[in-house]
């Protein structure tokens, strides 16, 4: 049986909460903070934060327009017309504002306010809805923050280790003439874990406890990147060239597996088994920093 996520009881959690606190100041309803709540939830605290500045700005976008149509609606057939445009133009605004992932909420909060905004004034009604969804965006947030505040550590840790035995078995690979399926995702693989640190490091910016940690994974990033420059160079010249015996003697020592076809004794004046055993020098030592 698959187990049940830490976003999935944090999601949970984050409702129950908005639910209470509404109810304990007797609000007429009890839906668009935990709405909120559940659309701003994320993995992490920074792609939570993310989401959740999108969603109040998507969801200003929704209560606003929707008190200027309740301003103008006079009867039924006016208000359908507007509630018809009014989607409209919020789906239209969210997209031109670049809060696509904002369309959802925007579009709940403008039919609530002017569906539901008859005996009350529409200004009073929307701020009031709108404060409310603030208030569930928040408690997302606030939720993320205290519940498995190390989370986002430990995904940047198991990627990085993944990315490690990538660069390994790849290297390898080109020391025994193999393919190299995995080199060609590198890259992009690299990109994820800046992204992934980028979240976890956005978390910890203010705190001076944390400054080394996120110093190093930074060098640990750029290093990768160094890696995956001398792997594509060496996989380009893995079938015309041989090892060094100096470079033949380092992998042994650090208990690679060698196709002893590369084995080889160089003339100095070589200068493509020159370029390809500097490239093999290189990643030695950026495997040993790694």
């Amino acid at each position: 049986m698959k187990k049940i996520g830490l976003r999935n009881i944090k999601t949970a959690l984050a409702v129950v909460i908005s639910v209470v606190i509404l109810r304990i100041f007797s609000s007429e309803t009890y839906f668009f903070a935990p709405i909120a709540a559940i659309m701003t939830m994320q993995n992490t605290v920074y792609s939570s934060f993310k989401t959740g500045l999108n969603r109040m700005i998507g969801t200003t976008i929704g209560a606003v327009i929707a008190i200027i149509a309740v301003e103008l609606s006079v009867n039924v057939v006016v208000n359908s017309i507007l509630i018809f445009v009014g989607i409209i133009l919020v789906i239209y605004l969210c997209n031109v504002f670049n809060f696509k992932q904002s369309v959802g909420i925007a579009c709940i909060v403008f039919l609530m306010i002017i569906l539901y905004a008859d005996n009350i004034s529409p200004i009073e009604y929307g701020i009031s809805r709108l404060l409310e969804t603030f208030m569930g965006i928040i408690i997302a947030l606030g939720v993320n923050y205290v519940v498995s505040p190390n989370e986002s550590q430990k995904r940047v840790y198991e990627y990085y280790g993944k990315l490690k035995e990538q660069v390994h078995e790849i290297f390898q690979n080109i020391i025994l003439d193999g393919e190299n399926p995995k080199l060609f995702l590198l890259r992009d693989d690299i990109s994820k874990f800046k992204t992934i640190f980028s979240s976890y490091q956005f978390e910890h910016m203010d705190d001076n406890k944390y400054e080394e940690e996120l110093e190093l994974i930074n060098n640990r990033i750029k290093l990768l990147r160094e890696a995956n420059v001398h792997l594509k160079l060496l996989y380009d010249m893995r079938d015309s060239c041989c090892l060094s015996t100096a470079n033949y003697a380092k992998l042994e020592q650090h208990d690679y597996e060698i196709n002893l076809k590369k084995s080889a004794v160089l003339p100095i004046d070589d200068h493509e088994n020159i370029v390809f055993n500097f490239h093999v020098d290189k990643m030695i030592n950026l495997i040993n920093k790694l």
